[in-house]
């Protein structure tokens, strides 16, 4: 402290002058604040830039996750579309990278799946129209105990079932 209530640095010295019995010294001083000025400067700045670059990092961060959250969402939707039975359920991935790629794969299985429904309906409408048209009683067993799974009209009448 000086003769002011304020903090000081000070440093001394004696000078050593040959032609005096005195002995001198030499005192400086300077008050802290203006001593730790610059530094105090210097760390406001990287303080300022520290936090200008955590907003941006943290900008980008988001971005980032939005663009591959977003698509991940759009699949998970459309798979529960598809669990309900939708077979003309598309989904559109434009991020070209392994998420469109998945999203591609899921469509195109969608499609196979659509074209294996329509494939067993003709096929289960085949079966039905040859069972309902023919001059013959046929039916189709499963197992060993030979249980009805399918019976024609003409076999139901024969046998006295019923359909």
């Amino acid at each position: 402290m000086d003769y002011r209530p304020e903090p000081i640095i000070a440093a001394w010295r004696p000078l050593n002058l040959p032609a005096d019995d005195l002995e001198w010294g030499l005192v400086a001083k300077i008050d802290q604040v203006e001593a730790f000025a610059s530094q105090e400067k210097l760390k406001n700045q990287i303080l300022t830039i520290g936090l200008i670059i955590a907003l941006i990092v943290i900008g980008f961060s988001l971005i980032l996750s939005r663009s591959i959250s977003k698509p991940i969402k759009k699949l998970r939707d459309a798979t529960i579309k598809l669990g309900k039975g939708n077979l003309k359920t598309k989904v559109e991935i434009k991020t070209g990278d392994e998420l469109e790629e998945l999203g591609n794969s899921f469509n195109e299985t969608v499609r196979e799946l659509d074209d294996s429904n329509k494939k067993l309906t003709e096929s289960e409408e085949s079966l039905n129209a040859f069972l309902s048209n023919s001059p013959i009683g046929v039916s189709i067993l499963e197992g060993p105990e030979f249980k009805y799974l399918r019976i024609n009209k003409k076999l139901a009448d024969l046998n006295g079932l019923s359909i």
